[in-house]
This record gives structure tokens, sequence and C-alpha cells, in this order.
């Protein structure tokens, strides 16, 4: 499987979404974090984590790949969230909101848990 990117949107308290992209690589290795964008396309070669611009809620989590699972970091730190890849697809219509609080300032990550699909 080629790379593919996810889409994970959030819901700042003052009420205006917006969103990052997260890279995927084929066959990403177990502890490695995703690369992401705040505003772009994310690629092999961006960041690997963002610092949260304000208080919000992350609400949805997008995935690109049909399996894996990544673990939300905060401030280097396991959180214990984990995102489970099969149950995140656009196409997948009982797909939930999610509601996780992320304070403005916080270093988020994503690290991967399962390994993503070659």
């Amino acid at each position: 499987m080629a790379a593919t990117v996810n889409n994970i949107e959030f819901m700042g308290q003052d009420g205006v979404p917006f969103s990052i992209s997260a890279y995927n690589a084929a066959n990403g290795a177990v502890g490695t974090f995703l690369p992401t964008d705040q505003t772009g396309v994310a690629l092999s070669t961006s960041p690997q984590s963002f610092i949260c611009p304000k208080n919000c809620y992350l609400t949805d989590f997008i995935a690109g790949a049909a399996t894996g699972t990544v673990e939300l970091i905060s401030n280097g730190k396991s959180t214990g969230i984990f995102i489970d890849y099969s149950t995140r697809q656009a196409t997948n219509a009982g797909r939930r909101e999610t509601r996780i609080p992320i304070a403005r300032g916080t270093e988020i990550r994503f690290k991967v848990i399962s390994v993503l699909p070659a």
C-alpha cells in the first residue's frame, strides 16, 4: 500500500474549527511518530509534532490507511488514548465524534502502536 494522509479535526473552545493532516508512511514502523502539517498536506518531511494553537477538543481522526493504531502523545507523555484506524475510516458512517480536550500550547504527537500497512 502506498503512503496515505489522515485528516484530524479540532473544535476550538471559541467555536472555530481547524484541522491538521498526518502522513502515514507505507509500512510505518512501531514506535515512530506521524509527520503532521497545520497549513497543508503532511509529507514524510513534515514535523513529527505540532503545538496546539488554542484550547480545543480533538473531535475527529479520519484515517487514510485501512488498518493500524496510533496513540495520542501529549507533551511527550503517553495518554492511553489509542486511535484504531479500522473504526476511523471516512467511509464508516458509524464513526463517532470524539471530544478529547487539549490545552493551548500542548505539544501533540501521534505514535505508531501497530504497524501501518505496507
